[in-house]
């Protein structure tokens, strides 16, 4: 038998960041949950690609919520010289702080 996954939480004082990266014409969601720091530090992310920044965003979103994270950090990154979108504000939840 494998191992038991056990999910990093909030509530285990982990810290959950989420990044949206516009790479052609999709948008890559990624995430990572951090417990720890040094020698006893767990780590745990995963990553999906989406056809827009508010799909990925909505992903993210979902993630957190799931290990019960109210607040997190999350970063939009555009390539050089490429177009932004206008991002509405109702495509990020308002429990997810702005780094743009």
């Amino acid at each position: 038998m494998g191992e038991a996954v056990v999910a990093l939480v909030a509530a285990d004082g982990a810290i959950f960041s989420g990044l949206v990266e516009k790479v052609e014409d999709e948008a890559r969601a990624s995430y990572t949950v951090t417990l720890g720091n040094g020698g006893d530090c767990r780590i745990e992310n995963s990553s999906r690609a989406f056809a827009s920044e508010m799909e990925a965003s909505a992903w993210i979103d979902q993630e957190a919520a799931l290990r019960g994270f109210k607040t997190y950090s999350l970063s939009f990154k555009y390539p050089p010289n490429g177009s932004r979108s206008e991002l509405a504000r109702e495509m990020v939840g308002l429990s997810q702080r702005w780094r743009l």
